[in-house]
Formats: C-alpha cells, structure tokens, sequence
C-alpha cells in the first residue's frame, strides 16, 4: 500500500493512505495484521481520512513500514469484523456502491488501471 509518514516521533507512527483508501471492515484488518508484529503495542485506523496511527516499543519502526508497503488492500476485507463492533451504515453503503460501480460499470481497462493502482 502506498503511504505518507505524516507523524514519526517517540514511538509512535501516524501513516496516511488517503481519504478513503480502505473501508471500515479492512481498516479492522489492517489493525488485526499489524497488532501481530513484534513491538507493535496498538493500532487505530480511520477508515474515512486513511490514517493509520501505530504505537510500538523498540526498533521495529523499519519492519511495521515494510510491512504496511507489503500489505495488499485486497486481501484485507475477509477478516471478521470483530465481536461487538458494528460498522457504520455509511461504511456498508459505500462499501456496496463502490463494489457496484466497479464490477457493472467500468469497462475493462478502467478496471485494470485501478487494480494496478492499488497494487503499487
């Protein structure tokens, strides 16, 4: 995923994707896969202005960085939502209208520069 470090002092990390560059559901993925690293302590995501704000201890800023440059925002909508959490309504709608939109209405190769895009 492609990001800008927009706060990197005392252990903590404020990464921004861009509005809306993930929905709420991958947000809590992106939070569950990060939450697993080495030094990671905790992690909150914006799923409206793409940020990411990542607290850890130790020299593990260089593996959370490569990490989230690895991550395929793709892969991220299968993990469940967590117990207890219910994702806003905007969320769901969004979520369904953008789904729409790209498998009914961009032709193929507006749908092929936008998976490129999102793998760089």
């Amino acid at each position: 995923m492609k990001y800008d470090i927009v706060y990197d002092k005392q252990n903590r990390l404020r990464l921004k994707m861009g509005h809306s560059a993930f929905t709420q559901k991958q947000g809590f993925s992106i939070t569950q896969l990060l939450e697993t690293l080495d030094g990671v302590l905790e992690v909150e995501t914006n799923h409206i202005n793409g940020g990411i704000l990542i607290y850890y201890k130790g020299a593990c800023r260089e593996c959370i960085l490569d990490f989230v440059s690895q991550m395929d925002i793709n892969d991220l909508s299968n993990v469940p939502v967590p117990k207890g959490v219910k994702l806003s309504s905007d969320s769901i709608l969004i979520d369904g209208i953008a789904s729409y939109v790209v498998q009914s209405i961009l032709p193929p190769p507006l749908k092929a520069i936008m998976a490129i895009n999102n793998l760089s």
